[in-house]
């Protein structure tokens, strides 16, 4: 279908983006899992970028904004896609991009966050006690980052880059200081027990019986 976009008198060019992207100085590499078909394919990227020891799994998005019909449903639609992705690829993940809503406005973002993923907005405030800047012309805070709560540990600062080298939006800077090697997890597999197969009690009580006379 056409791409529709609308102009602005100041050039802002809003509505034209047409795709997302990931880009990186460190080995990068497409998660290679099919996107859904109920979203549109041009909106959301799934990459794996390696730093050191890391695997990180990167998710692009961008919203849709709310001048276009069904614009939150849509972007919430993409936010579940990129949970789908998060649960198959299975490595600490970031998802970025310009929700084009805040992510408390949306109930994929709210489940992430359910799941003790942070946006990038809480992180600034827990570490500088001070809001986090609004990074499209002021007025809104839409460009966000969910951050996994493995990686949550190693968050140096949020900054918000207000240069305004291009139009409209200020980038939003995480920084991160990861150790070496990447953090490892005990799991204890414990016996399974018997009692969900239901096993007839007289019977069980027959063979416990036998047991005990030898």
């Amino acid at each position: 279908p056409a791409h529709l976009s609308t102009q602005r008198e100041d050039g802002a060019k809003r509505g034209m983006a047409t795709g997302v992207s990931c880009h990186s100085i460190f080995p990068i590499r497409p998660s290679r899992i099919p996107i859904d078909d109920t979203v549109d394919p041009t909106r959301i990227v799934s990459a794996i970028i390696q730093i050191g020891t890391w695997s990180i799994h990167l998710i692009t998005l961008y919203g849709y904004p709310s001048c276009l019909p069904q614009a939150r449903t849509k972007t919430d639609a993409l936010l579940r896609e990129a949970a789908r992705l998060e649960a198959m690829v299975r490595l600490p993940t970031i998802i970025c991009g310009d929700f084009n809503h805040h992510p408390r406005q949306l109930t994929a973002a709210l489940a992430l966050m359910a799941m003790r993923y942070q946006p990038t907005d809480a992180i600034h405030e827990h570490l500088t006690n001070t809001a986090m800047p609004n990074t499209c012309r002021g007025k809104t805070c839409h460009d966000q980052m969910l951050v996994h709560p493995d990686l949550l540990p190693y968050v140096q600062s949020v900054t918000v880059n207000q240069d305004k080298a291009f139009s409209d939006h200020d980038p939003v800077i995480l920084q991160l200081a990861l150790p070496t090697t990447q953090p490892h997890y005990h799991k204890w597999v414990l016996p399974e027990p018997w009692y969900p197969y239901e096993p007839d009690q007289h019977l069980v009580g027959l063979h416990f019986t036998d047991l005990i006379k030898e």
